[in-house]
């Protein structure tokens, strides 16, 4: 949810970005598509070579990597930088969705799967759509800002799952040694 919120500031401030580095802020939606290649990349690179350890340190580690480029992006000077760091951004997303997955898929029981998976889209939806509102306005004000802002969420995200690991790890390791 936190990611996903700023996720939305990026989306909010890439025809800012374009404006302000390129003279168009249809330059800025060229950011979104090359997020969009870079996401694409990502999963078939996942797809052919897995990641080798739990997916809740890709989801972390994917999360980070966003945060970085986002931040890269609210400090561009040049418009190459903030494609650069947008295929960057692209290259995380798509693994970090991934892991998501996976990690839901493991830790919902089998008969609720189809509730916690469509329950946690529409919780995703609402956190983005918040996100955009949110940092609409600030990007009105400062585009650096928001880029800032969504930089920021993507590291309260990496905190939450961070602490949910660490509280989930002892109940996963005691289920296992009883069984």
């Amino acid at each position: 949810m936190l990611s996903s919120a700023g996720f939305a500031g990026f989306v909010v401030a890439s025809p800012l970005v374009g404006e302000r580095l390129a003279g168009s802020a249809a330059a800025g939606t060229a950011l979104l598509s090359v997020l969009a290649v870079g996401s694409l990349l990502g999963s078939v690179a996942l797809a052919r070579r897995p990641w080798p350890g739990r997916p809740e340190s890709l989801l972390v580690a994917s999360t980070v990597l966003l945060g970085i480029a986002f931040a890269i992006v609210a400090f561009a000077h040049v418009f190459a930088v903030a494609v650069a760091a947008a295929l960057i951004a692209g290259l995380a997303e798509g693994p970090q969705i991934a892991s998501v997955f996976q990690v839901r898929h493991r830790e919902a029981p089998e008969a609720l799967r189809a509730q916690l998976f469509t329950t946690a889209a529409s919780v995703k939806m609402s956190a983005f759509a918040l996100g955009a509102a949110a940092p609409g306005g600030l990007a009105t004000h400062s585009v650096t800002a928001c880029l800032l802002a969504a930089a920021g969420a993507q590291a309260l995200a990496v905190a939450a799952v961070a602490a949910l690991t660490a509280r989930a790890r002892p109940r996963r390791e005691a289920r296992t040694a009883r069984a």
